[in-house]
């Protein structure tokens, strides 16, 4: 549920969305004098999502990025002599990414103010409209989720639907009389996962055109203090584009 203590790599995890970067990769959350990636095998950082690891890397002894090495363990290693050895031996195709000559687009929608109950777990039903309406029909290329409550929020789960709520419970918790037009799946989020995930020829609907004007999330919350007074306007940051790609997912 989030509440245990995480070392100083697992907060940058997590502060990172869970995305292996090279910020993350270059820092040294441990402050051993190693950098992340040298302890991970990816001195370098070269290697990416998906990636086939080279040969260094597979015979890579790791250490913990998140707890710090002796001082004669750090003075010991030795990085390798060129960068190469360290490359992926495959690079995986490319996700989430807008393409090249694409119209690149993202819009933020997020929880108004959900006042947490002194419960230790809790489900609520949240109504989001999509907010652009230039076009009938757009391609979502990724989607990453805006985490007000880290230790609170647990995860999401997402249904389409063809009518917009009202405007007055845009964000906020909705009833089940509310959700008649919502039905099917499109997509969940819990840490480390990504919501949509697309390759450089696909995209994902959304827009009144692909019947999916609104968005009913389903979020889970965790309160394992029982506190009182936690309110979280967590969300979701869409990058999407009117630039229909060749597939569509379904």
């Amino acid at each position: 549920g989030g509440s245990m203590p995480l070392n100083p790599f697992g907060e940058a995890l997590v502060e990172n969305n869970f995305i292996w970067t090279r910020d993350l990769c270059e820092a040294d959350s441990d402050g051993d004098g190693l950098t992340n990636g040298e302890e991970l095998g990816d001195p370098c950082c070269l290697w990416g999502e998906s990636d086939e690891p080279s040969d260094y890397t597979k015979a890579f002894a790791a250490t913990h990025p998140g707890f710090a090495e002796e001082a004669s363990h750090a003075a010991s290693y030795t990085r390798p002599e060129t960068c190469e050895e360290t490359a992926p031996s495959a690079k995986a195709v490319t996700k989430n990414q807008f393409n090249e000559g694409e119209v690149q687009k993202s819009v933020d929608i997020r929880i108004d103010q959900f006042a947490l109950p002194d419960h230790r777990t809790t489900y609520v039903d949240i109504g989001f409209n999509w907010p652009d309406e230039s076009e009938d029909i757009f391609h979502l290329v990724s989607a990453h989720v805006l985490i007000d409550q880290k230790k609170n929020l647990h995860h999401f789960l997402i249904r389409p639907c063809t009518e917009k709520f009202p405007e007055l419970y845009n964000g906020k918790v909705v009833s089940k009389s509310m959700t008649a037009s919502c039905d099917g799946f499109f997509g969940g989020w819990t840490p480390g996962a990504s919501i949509v995930n697309t390759i450089p020829s696909v995209g994902m609907p959304i827009g009144r055109g692909a019947g999916v004007a609104a968005l009913l999330i389903n979020v889970h919350y965790d309160n394992p203090g029982l506190e009182n007074g936690i309110v979280d306007s967590s969300g979701i940051r869409f990058f999407y584009t009117p630039t229909l790609r060749p597939q569509a997912l379904q």
